[in-house]
């Protein structure tokens, strides 16, 4: 192109203002990076370093933004820290976290949601300073860094989206946790928690599954807080291959609508309750809706014996220690055995403790040992007790305004079962068991404990309808039959038999 010496000096001006523009567009962008540190940039803070040691922030985000770390290179034991850095109460959400990349020299990988000067900890039972006010949840995209992660995470709402990860050692959220909770790791794990899944708390609902795909479960809790309304309580399922500790809530136990939630162990369950954070604490009227099984595999089907969590003793692997409930309990019980652990406290109650009605089938494959079946109103149950049953069974029947009574009674069967060779030449049928039977005029029936100590009352199956003209006697009359059989079954004068 011919120009004149005007338009090419016009021309040189214009490409030398565009060039000067591309580097301060060039220059901005490395200012706007370096200027991510604790203190400047965006509020949402990713921070990385040794475990233990001094950690970097490393990327800058705002409220919600999804959050991908690397790991490609990383050795050691790490730590990543994500926080809301605008204020020890948080006002912004972390969006959802990816791990990608894997690196054979790193040996570890804890990733941390909570307040910017929290540390990472292994106690989970401590409390932590809340990072953000939601959680989008954590995925870790290589099998090889997956089996190295553990998280944390402490919010003041809700933990909004699934978490996978090899161990989960604390969820705390204020309100709720909405999605599942999976932990892939068998162990030995890398930290002091020795636990698949240690603590899940959350003071208004847990909607999503939580399970343990390898290993246990020490603490399921949902607690009221302040100022949230009653809580909606435990809605999803709940599995562990292993054992699972406690399930507390002070709101119901069950769907949310229609059908059961499952809570299923491959060993043990100790305690499932409707109360506050506190065995002493007396049990709350919020029904427990689910099917419980102990001993069997993620589909409910018992396992075999040789597979399933030992409690010390080998007659009563995988039991069920305690459910209890001032409420209603609507579901079906398969269980290994309902006794209790050998560290189990004397002062503790052990059982199926039920203050409403008891609406489903318990079908207990080897032995109900030193415990005990109580409810309001048993309707339309199926008692199966494979191998023994030394314990006590007690129907009562007190008006409680709106709660309908069903008198189709229970129906049992005791000791036809089929064992495992083992258990061959063991003693079937109800047998003595020196436990004392439930006095249901006591104030607090429900924690009647298992105290056979020097005493000689024999297993007892027993229906009584609390009428007041006859309640004082009959109950009176209990001592007559310290010194009965082997088997006793009491049914209620009250109703002419």
């Amino acid at each position: 192109l011919d120009f004149s010496q005007s338009e090419t000096l016009h021309m040189a001006r214009r490409i030398s203002h565009l060039l000067a523009l591309v580097f301060t567009v060039a220059l901005a962008a490395g200012e706007s990076q370096a200027q991510c540190t604790a203190t400047t940039g965006l509020p949402i803070k990713v921070a990385t370093g040794p475990l233990g040691g001094t950690l970097t922030v490393v990327q800058c985000l705002n409220s919600g933004d999804p959050i991908t770390v690397n790991v490609n290179g990383l050795s050691g034991s790490r730590v990543i820290h994500i926080y809301d850095s605008t204020g020890t109460t948080p006002a912004l959400a972390v969006g959802t976290v990816t791990i990608s990349g894997q690196s054979a020299s790193l040996t570890a990988l804890a990733v941390l949601v909570a307040q910017a000067n929290q540390p990472w900890t292994d106690d989970s039972t401590a409390l932590l300073s809340k990072g953000a006010t939601n959680f989008g949840g954590l995925t870790v995209d290589e099998p090889d860094t997956r089996a190295k992660t553990r998280v944390s995470a402490a919010v003041t709402g809700s933990i909004t989206g699934s978490i996978t990860t090899n161990q989960i050692v604390r969820i705390q959220a204020d309100s709720s946790v909405d999605d599942d909770l999976t932990a892939t790791g068998a162990g030995p794990f890398v930290g002091s928690t020795t636990l698949a899944i240690a603590q899940v708390r959350a003071g208004h609902a847990i909607r999503g599954d939580i399970r343990a795909e390898q290993g246990d479960i020490f603490a399921i809790r949902v607690l009221n807080v302040s100022p949230l309304p009653d809580a909606e309580g435990i809605s999803g399922n709940v599995y562990a291959k292993g054992n699972i500790g406690t399930i507390y809530s002070t709101g119901r136990i069950g769907p949310i609508s229609g059908g059961e939630i499952k809570i299923l162990a491959g060993g043990r369950i100790e305690q499932i309750r409707t109360s506050a954070d506190s065995i002493t604490a007396d049990p709350l009227d919020k029904d427990i809706v689910a099917d419980i099984g102990t001993g069997v595999d993620a589909m409910g089907a018992p396992l075999d014996t040789s597979l399933m969590a030992l409690t010390g003793n080998s007659k009563l692997d995988a039991p069920l220690c305690l459910l209890q409930t001032a409420g209603d309990f609507e579901g079906n019980l398969n269980l290994a055995n309902l006794a209790v652990t050998p560290t189990w406290s004397s002062t503790t109650p052990a059982g199926v403790l039920v203050g409403g009605r008891l609406v489903g089938n318990i079908n207990i494959r080897f032995n109900l040992d030193h415990s005990k079946i109580i409810a309001q109103n048993m309707a339309r149950a199926f008692f199966v007790v494979g191998l023994r049953m030394t314990g006590t069974i007690v129907e009562f029947r007190r008006d409680q305004g709106d709660r309908a009574l069903d008198f189709n009674g229970p129906t049992f069967s005791i000791g036809y079962g089929l064992p495992p060779t083992e258990y061959a030449n063991e003693i079937r049928g109800m047998t003595g068991g020196n436990c004392v039977p439930v006095d249901m005029t006591a104030a607090e029936w429900w924690f009647e404990t298992p105290d056979c100590d020097g005493r000689t009352f024999d297993s007892l199956i027993r229906f009584i309808e609390l009428c007041a003209a006859k309640e004082t006697a009959w109950c009176s009359e209990l001592a007559c039959f310290q010194a009965a059989a082997k088997g006793v079954v009491l049914l209620s004068p009250c109703r002419g038999q």
